[in-house]
C-alpha cells in the first residue's frame, strides 16, 4: 500500500471535486436535478472528509504546507465623478407589424 503525501493527498482531492463538479454539470445540462444535486452533495462530502483528514494530520504534529491561493481581483470602483463605462448599443428596433387585410371568400356564403 503506498502512501500519500499532504501535496499528493490535496491533489487527489481536487481532481476528484473537479471530476464531480464535470458530472453535475452534465446533469444540469440534462436536466436531471436530483443526480445533480447528488453530485453536489457528493463534492461536500469529498471536502468535509478531506478538511477532517487535513485537521487529523495537523493534530499529529505534521507542519502544515502554505497553500498558495489564486487571486481574485476585485472589481474596479469608480472614483466619485468619473463617468460610467459606455453599454454596447440596444439592438435596432423591430418593425411594427402592419394589419393584415382580410381577403374577401372565393367561396359563396
Amino acid at each position: 500500500m503506498k502512501t500519500l503525501d499532504l501535496a499528493e493527498f490535496r491533489a487527489l482531492v481536487e481532481e476528484f471535486k473537479d471530476d464531480l463538479q464535470r458530472e453535475a454539470n452534465q446533469w444540469v445540462l440534462k436536466r436531471d436535478v436530483h443526480a445533480a444535486a447528488s453530485s453536489l452533495a457528493a463534492i461536500d462530502a469529498v471536502e468535509r472528509l478531506s478538511h477532517r483528514v487535513m485537521a487529523r494530520v495537523y493534530s499529529l504534529g505534521e507542519q502544515p504546507e502554505v497553500i498558495p491561493t489564486k487571486k481574485v481581483k476585485p472589481f474596479k470602483r469608480r472614483k466619485p465623478g468619473e463617468q460610467p463605462t459606455s453599454l454596447p448599443e440596444p439592438a435596432p428596433v423591430v418593425r411594427k407589424r402592419e394589419k393584415v387585410r382580410e381577403i374577401p371568400s372565393a367561396v359563396g356564403e
